[in-house]
């Protein structure tokens, strides 16, 4: 079957109009090994701060074709995270993962960074809203 556009009811538009969408990125942090894991750290974390960008991290290792930080960056840091560069990006999230998880850990074998920004899907401009009244 062809599908020519999305159609919702007016109780989906509704609702959709009572609850906005959140600005959330994820960021994927791949390297060879599970640095982590060597000093003691393996499952979630959840850094707090008004200094650091990501809000959550996840070892999603099982997962993925290589180790990997899975990060969540939220709010009005998603929305300034969008105007940095993909290297600032990449050495922004080497320096909190070294501060919070690595106690300095240098993370010689890096392989790569990747991110999914949900505010640019067209058809979503976003996630994790909060439904208000009515």
């Amino acid at each position: 079957a062809k599908f020519d556009k999305v159609g919702y009811d007016g109780v989906y538009m509704q609702y959709s109009q009572r609850m906005p969408m959140g600005s959330i990125l994820k960021t994927f942090m791949y390297y060879k090994t599970r640095w982590w894991h060597e000093n003691g750290f393996n499952g979630i974390a959840t850094m707090t701060g008004t200094t650091n960008y990501v809000g959550q991290v996840f070892d999603i290792s099982q997962q993925a074709p290589a180790p990997c930080l899975m990060g969540f960056v939220l709010g009005d840091k998603a929305r300034e995270w969008q105007t940095l560069s993909k290297d600032v990006k990449e050495n922004t999230l080497k320096k909190e993962y070294e501060i919070f998880i690595g106690d300095g850990h240098s993370q010689p074998d890096f392989l790569r960074y990747e991110e999914y920004d949900w505010l640019d899907v067209s058809y979503i401009g976003g996630t994790g809203g909060v439904a208000g009244p009515g």
